[in-house]
């Protein structure tokens, strides 16, 4: 398990976690939305399976943050779509991209909060982000009961596994 943390080299971080992977063993990588390891490494030909998004994400919601806010309503009246809410999913979608970096790759993007079903527009209104997605996107998104994951994510390796896809190893 690596931890992408505060102080600890990304760099480094980066070259054992794909070491170990060339060396055809497993292991976990845990970074932040904000964090470098989301954004900019590529995790092609195998180097990562699955990406996990505990959360959506926002940044932090300092006086900055406020001041912009306040500028983007002021100028274009939704200050915080376009001061939180589409930078937040940009950056949601940079990281599941991580995943799939090729028409042969594959792999399971998991977004675990709620906050991402397709019945939460109805159910948490304002606080849903799920119809910020675009509608293709919007199409692919599976919503799985939380005690149903573990299952949903054995039977797609398993079905990958059967049907011998190779994709990028």
């Amino acid at each position: 398990v690596f931890l992408d943390e505060v102080g600890v080299s990304a760099q480094s971080i980066r070259d054992e976690f794909f070491s170990l992977g060339e060396m055809g063993k497993k292991a976990v990588l845990i970074s932040y939305m904000w964090g470098t390891l989301t954004e900019g490494v590529d995790y092609k030909d195998g180097r990562g399976r699955t990406v996990v998004i505990v959360g959506v994400g926002y940044p932090a919601l300092n006086d900055r943050m406020r001041a912009v806010e306040s500028a983007y309503e002021a100028q274009f009246g939704h200050g915080w779509d376009y001061a939180v809410e589409i930078p937040t999913i940009r950056k949601v979608r940079q990281a599941l991209g991580r995943v799939v970096r090729s028409p042969f790759d594959y792999g399971v993007r998991v977004l675990l909060d709620g906050r991402y079903t397709s019945t939460s527009a109805k159910t948490l209104g304002k606080y849903s982000v799920f119809n910020i997605f675009p509608e293709e996107e919007r199409a692919e998104i599976v919503d799985v009961a939380p005690e149903r994951v573990k299952y949903s994510l054995m039977n797609f390796f398993n079905d990958i596994r059967k049907n011998n896809v190779k994709g990028n190893s």
